[in-house]
């Protein structure tokens, strides 16, 4: 318990610290009258396209601009995001089933707004805006057109749904305007749903070599391979009733073992979750005696040895995200596969009798299940820093009692 607080207040203190620092990123800003401004922007990964950003000329400096969109032509954060100030034609009708509106009710608006760019090209750009929900535009010679993308209710039921994906005959026609369409491209176009990855792969391949910006999504972001090491403190108790092992204690143990995993990503608009699945390697080592009477007066003891390789399953949540920190907490699944060297109850009648061994006194598992939370820190999208509290770990299937295993481990990796 006293571990679980100590860990708590560590947490506490570094979640404290970090949040007191700000969000900074390299990038420029070119304003409407051309002037070109260097210095660090407050980044956030907007999930809807920004109507305002933060500048610093200087990361020490307090001193901060603020440029909203009529100030704002364009602006770039150093190899991860590029915006541009546009005046678009845009569609409003939602998308979402329980809000859509009849096929064919006029739903386009004039608006000025900051796209982000995901491909430019000499041919064709692709920009997207996300507000009440997403919209995809591309890009010829510095005017932006929608592509066509609607969800409405038929206009004779009433309640029966149709699409409109008006932006594959559009990315077709494109294709044959500039001479680039194939069998193989038209299927893809054919096959391509509203998405930023789905229409990337397309203007990409329309586009041939003719690339001057991607947006960074690369699969580097998606999942990120990790090793390392840490050391665990584990817990044995026998809960229910067994008279023999019931009055044994045994001491806490703590072991160093290795991990290996990958952590998978979510997407932009899901950038603060994360699945990790991991693999450890651990011995298990528990030795005990009965507290009221030690083996050498006559008495018994218990032992048991093994190893087990544990594949776990985590979903994490980023709730702090900054610069070079991220703090990140969940919980997951692990199955414990063991193998088991020593499972005796030894009887001893004084030194000079030899003891009496039960061998497998206890009914083991060779695979069970246990439950975590985690709690940790990444560092500069490397490092990670990790603590994980086990439990309901039962280690026998014996009816009428358990050996119980609750560990707390402290870890180190460095992702790929």
């Amino acid at each position: 318990m006293k571990s679980v607080l100590f860990v708590l207040i560590i947490a506490a203190f570094i979640c404290a610290h970090v949040s007191a620092q700000s969000v900074l990123r390299k990038g420029s800003i070119v304003l409407e009258g051309g002037e070109k401004k260097t210095g660090w922007i407050n980044y956030k990964s907007w999930n809807r396209n920004p109507v305002k950003i933060t500048f610093r000329s200087d990361s020490l400096s307090k001193e901060t601009s603020i440029y909203g969109i009529k100030e704002i032509f364009s602006f770039e954060v150093n190899g991860l995001d590029s915006y541009r100030k546009a005046i678009v034609l845009k569609d409003i009708a939602p998308v979402d089933l329980g809000k859509l509106w009849p096929a064919g009710q006029d739903s386009v608006v004039r608006d000025t707004v900051l796209l982000r760019a995901i491909v430019k090209g000499s041919k064709i750009g692709l920009y997207s805006l996300v507000d009440e929900k997403n919209h995809f535009y591309v890009e010829e010679s510095g005017s932006y057109k929608e592509l066509n993308y609607r969800v409405a209710l038929d206009r004779y039921s009433g309640s029966r749904v149709v699409k409109e994906e008006g932006y594959k005959t559009e990315l077709i026609s494109l294709a044959i305007k500039y001479g680039v369409l194939n069998d193989s491209l038209e299927r893809e176009m054919n096959s391509a749903s509203y998405t930023d990855d789905s229409l990337e792969k397309i203007i990409l391949a329309m586009n041939g070599r003719e690339i001057s910006f991607v947006s960074q999504k690369s699969k580097r972001n998606v999942f990120r391979f990790f090793a390392g090491a840490g050391f665990s403190s584990a817990k044995l108790d026998v809960s229910g009733e067994n008279t023999t092992l019931n009055g044994i204690s045994f001491k806490n143990r703590t072991t160093f073992f290795p991990i290996i995993g990958v952590d998978f990503s979510g997407s932009r608009n899901l950038q603060y979750l994360m699945i990790r699945i991991e693999l450890s390697y651990k011995r298990i080592r528990y030795s005990g005696v009965p507290i009221e009477r030690p083996y050498s007066t006559g008495g018994y003891s218990y032992d048991l040895k093994g190893s087990s390789i544990s594949p776990y399953l985590s979903i994490l949540y980023s709730f702090l995200r900054k610069e070079h920190f991220r703090i990140y907490a969940g919980g997951g699944l692990g199955i414990n596969i063991s193998s088991y060297q020593q499972n005796e109850l030894q009887y001893h009648y004084g030194f000079e009798a030899p003891p009496v061994l039960v061998s497998d006194y206890v009914a083991l598992n060779k695979a069970w299940l246990s439950g975590h939370v985690k709690i940790g820190a990444l560092l500069y999208d490397h490092w990670d820093m990790s603590v994980t509290k086990g439990f309901f770990g039962k280690l026998n299937n014996n009816a009428g009692y358990g050996l119980d295993m609750n560990a707390l481990s402290c870890a180190l990796g460095y992702r790929f």
